[in-house]
Formats: C-alpha cells, sequence, structure tokens
C-alpha cells in the first residue's frame, strides 16, 4: 500500500492543470473506499452515482447509471 499523498504531489498536481490526476489515481487506488452498487451488486471504488429517478437506496456504479440512471432520466423528460 502507498503511502498517503503529501504536500508537495498535491500542490504539483495543482499547479499542473490536472495532468497527473491519472497517475495519481493508480497510485492512491488503495486508499478509495469500495462500494457494492445496489442495482447489479457490482463492486465499484470511488463516489458513486446518484441513481435518481430510479427508487434505490445509495449510490449506483458508472456503468449502471449509464445503461439504466441516465436512459430512465431522458425518458421521463420525453415522457408526455
Amino acid at each position: 500500500m502507498s503511502a498517503p499523498i503529501t504536500l508537495e504531489e498535491l500542490i504539483t498536481l495543482l499547479l499542473s492543470g490536472g495532468e497527473n490526476v491519472g497517475e495519481l489515481n493508480k497510485k492512491y487506488s488503495d486508499y478509495v473506499e469500495e462500494h457494492t452498487c445496489p442495482l447489479c451488486k457490482g463492486v465499484y471504488k470511488g463516489y458513486g452515482n446518484n441513481p435518481a429517478p430510479l427508487k434505490v437506496k445509495g449510490q449506483v456504479c458508472d456503468n449502471c447509471n449509464a445503461t439504466k440512471v441516465i436512459p430512465a432520466r431522458l425518458a421521463g423528460m420525453f415522457k408526455k
């Protein structure tokens, strides 16, 4: 497991305009909490996504957000 991010690394990241975000995400992925998606029961890391308008408790993974949540939102927009 890697050490927590140092102040110098954070300053470098902020000054780089985010160019090194991918590298830091890989380096510190062990520190990101894992969650279970209530729709597919898969495990994801990070914050998750708001499932509204679907009636589920908790956040959903990126895949369910793209394949279930966003289509449900679009369907609600065009509902007669």
